[in-house]
């Protein structure tokens, strides 16, 4: 399980830069009194002049002086904020850990530290976390648990898998299931993702019109969703993940390719939307956070940043995208790959989720020298297969892609606090300045010239709306025999998602 991180309000970057410390965040806790013996920073999340969050891996002693690691965080405010928190939190009656208090002020009357299942903006995880009581929020899912048959909390098992304090409970479930009168009970395997707000409503929605269809994509079996919409519960996938596979030489490329293929020829529609644009100013803001704390980062990022706005792609491919792809999304299940974690699903442009996944692939045959010419050659039959579905023209827009999501993988060292960052983000910056395109810069437009308009782009109304003038339809792409899916704009610019009927 990962950590929690600490939360700062109102500080300076010295303030952040001292949360990253192991030596500063362990004596602190000592200081306020836990039997603290190590901490391990685990995560960072920074907002410039603002806040910084630092996950922390707490390990102490136990009441009976056995050894204990507990995930925890600190939020750190003004000490009237500080207070107000921890009265707030006394009377929900926080959960207690193994290292005492669940919620408590820290000694320098400004911090407050949060141990799990204990969260400021998850105060459902105590039960989302809990067996005990999630055999009562399962029992209700019909797809878990059918009419006369009930989770039992013996016999069921919930192992968390990953924690991001404030933002997201990833756990699987093993689950005896028993039925009221016959007594008789059967075991199933699940996942539970839990999150502040009703996203688990919205991956429930994509993955239910992911496996519609004639030719349904390979995602887990939603099985429904609790607690308005913050649990989301799905089929656990019987596999594993595919980067043994890919280091053994075992991996089916084609498999892969022809899973990916039938992602993005789906028919579905997701409600968001992704872009190159969107992706370059995530990146940046991405840089910028940690330039705050760690000086001299973004500006050896800046001329790779700057090559990328030069050649982002201004072509219109807009389909069903897994919008966050890399090898741990993956899975070689019993009939071939499966896709996991919907979270970033939306429309967009195929070719990231093929970058995303060659960025995964170069790095990996960067770390593992042994096993380079299995993970290459999986690489190049991947990239080879696919491309061949892709206009001569298109093709290489791929590069773009590829480097994004080098600069994504190259913050990870930075935000998950690890000591060597700066080295390992420094290789895989040179493998990002390899694969970057060759071509010419995109030309800049002319001031006061028109900014170049898709050719899906229709400025007609809708025929089938002739009372309201000015609407215009931004087509995501021409299929010959369905509709066409798109935006709708009204002259006032607002948009709404649905299907263009061409005839």
């Amino acid at each position: 399980m990962s950590a929690m991180p600490a939360t700062q309000a109102g500080a300076g970057a010295a303030d952040a830069s001292a949360l990253l410390s192991v030596a500063s965040a362990g004596a602190l806790l000592r200081a306020s009194g836990l039997p603290v013996t190590g901490v391990e920073v685990t995560y960072v999340r920074l907002k410039p002049g603002q806040s910084a969050l630092v996950g922390y891996l707490v390990e102490g002693t136990g009441p009976n002086g056995e050894p204990v690691s507990v995930p925890g965080y600190v939020r750190v405010s003004t000490p009237a904020r500080a207070r107000e928190l921890v009265s707030k939190w006394r009377r929900m009656r926080p959960t207690p850990s193994p290292l005492g208090e669940g919620v408590r002020l820290l000694d320098d009357d400004r911090s407050v530290l949060f141990l799990f299942p204990n969260d400021a903006a998850l105060p459902g995880l105590r039960f989302a976390s809990s067996m005990q009581k999630l055999k009562r929020i399962l029992s209700q899912l019909e797809a878990v648990a059918p009419p006369g048959q009930n989770v039992r909390a013996r016999g069921s098992f919930l192992t968390p898998v990953r924690y991001k304090p404030e933002r997201r409970f990833i756990a699987a479930a093993r689950l005896r299931i028993r039925g009221e009168t016959t007594r008789q009970a059967e075991q199933r395997s699940v996942f539970l993702r839990f999150f502040p707000d009703a996203r688990g409503a919205t991956i429930a929605r994509t993955a239910a019109a992911l496996r519609s269809g004639r030719s349904p994509v390979p995602v887990p079996t939603p099985l429904g969703t609790a607690m308005e919409g913050r649990l989301f519960v799905e089929e656990a996938v019987a596999g594993e993940e595919i980067i043994p596979a890919v280091l053994d030489g075992r991996a089916d490329a084609l498999g892969v390719v022809e899973a990916l293929r039938s992602l993005h020829v789906s028919h579905a529609l997701l409600p968001a939307r992704r872009s190159p644009r969107n992706l370059l100013a995530s990146l940046e803001a991405g840089w910028a956070a940690i330039e705050w704390i760690h000086p001299g980062a973004a500006a050896r990022v800046r001329p790779v940043i700057e090559r990328l706005e030069r050649t982002i792609p201004t072509g219109v491919r807009c389909r069903p995208i897994h919008g966050d792809l890399h090898l741990h999304q993956m899975l070689t299940g019993p009939h071939g790959p499966v896709f996991v974690d919907l979270e970033r699903a939306a429309m967009g442009d195929p070719l990231q989720d093929l970058g995303g996944l060659v960025a995964h692939l170069l790095v990996l045959g960067d770390e593992r020298p042994d096993e380079r010419a299995n993970v290459r050659a999986f690489q190049d039959e991947v990239t080879d297969a696919y491309l061949r579905h892709v206009p001569r023209r298109d093709r290489e827009d791929l590069g773009f892609f590829v480097g994004v999501a080098l600069l994504e993988r190259a913050l990870l060292p930075y935000r998950h606090g690890r000591e060597d960052r700066k080295e390992r983000a420094a290789g895989i910056l040179a493998l990002a300045s390899s694969v970057l395109p060759t071509r010419p810069d995109r030309p800049k437009p002319r001031p006061g010239a028109e900014a170049p308009r898709s050719p899906s782009f229709f400025s007609r109304s809708d025929p089938r709306l002739p009372r309201l003038p000015g609407y215009r339809w931004e087509v995501f792409y021409p299929w010959r025999a369905a509709l066409w899916p798109g935006y709708a704009e009204n002259p006032q610019g607002a948009k709404a998602y649905g299907v263009y009927d061409r005839d």
